[in-house]
């Protein structure tokens, strides 16, 4: 199962996406699951409290926070996963 993220400060622009990856996603092998943001803290939230993602559709700009820093913010909560990971193992 795949697990996406779809961030944007647009309602609109969140639904076009989510349809997107819908029709992408109708005639592939992989079931799909969204969570939808209306705004990057949110997510930062979501992410900061566990949440994995397989693929993060992320709006760039975003009022309070830049997409790039939510990115950054997401990148390195990946990272310290991973490593919390392998240690466990």
């Amino acid at each position: 199962m795949l697990h996406i993220a779809i961030c944007d400060d647009q309602p609109d622009q969140i639904r076009s996406i989510r349809q997107s990856s819908e029709r992408y996603f109708q005639d592939k092998q992989d079931t799909v699951s969204y969570e939808t943001f209306d705004n990057a803290f949110s997510f930062v939230d979501t992410i900061n409290q566990g949440a994995i993602f397989d693929i993060v559709l992320l709006d760039v700009c975003m009022p309070g926070i830049l997409g790039t820093e939510v990115a950054r913010r997401w990148h390195k909560n990946c990272a310290s996963s991973a490593a919390a990971r392998r240690s466990s193992s």
